[in-house]
């Protein structure tokens, strides 16, 4: 729990906002502030692309404010956004997961010149590594990228499937 989860209570918080799990949307049910104007859509979009809502001076994400809502209690963890678009706050669009798991769930790296997730340009051929709990795994060097990134894919399945467990 955050610091200032801690002084919003799910009372309060169903009072002023109204939020759909089926589109992840909040609005506002009371005016509580300037900007809270009963029956418009509430929340800010961050420069990372997560939606947040201030409530009585305190900022919320809104992704831990919908399942603060639904489950009257706050994660233990993190939250995921499942499909990585950061302001889709549906309900099962989201879920509880650890550090580790939420990393997991990462894009490519802007900087990528490949185009494929873990292959990278060694020489005249494609090097395909996994990096999976801090620890790099050499899958090998390929023709094409195209081929590195089968090679990464199949050895990624390969380790979730022998590392999973159900949260």
């Amino acid at each position: 729990m955050k610091p200032n989860e801690e002084r919003l209570s799910h009372d309060y918080l169903i009072n002023v906002l109204e939020y759909s799990p089926d589109t992840g949307i909040f609005k506002w049910t009371k005016s509580v502030g300037p900007r809270a104007v009963v029956g418009r859509v509430a929340g800010t979009s961050t420069t990372e692309g997560y939606l947040t809502i201030q409530i009585n001076n305190s900022t919320y994400l809104c992704h831990r404010l919908a399942w603060f809502y639904a489950f009257e209690e706050w994660p233990l963890d993190e939250l995921d956004h499942i499909n990585r678009i950061g302001s889709d706050n549906r309900l099962d669009n989201l879920r509880e997961v650890s550090n580790l798991e939420n990393a997991k769930n990462k894009g490519m790296y802007s900087s990528n010149t490949s185009g494929f997730k873990g292959v990278t340009k060694k020489g005249s051929k494609w090097q395909a590594v996994l990096t999976y709990n801090s620890q790099k795994i050499y899958i090998g060097r390929f023709a094409t990228a195209a081929e590195a990134s089968e090679a990464y894919e199949l050895r990624k399945k390969e380790i979730l499937h022998e590392n999973s467990y159900h949260r």
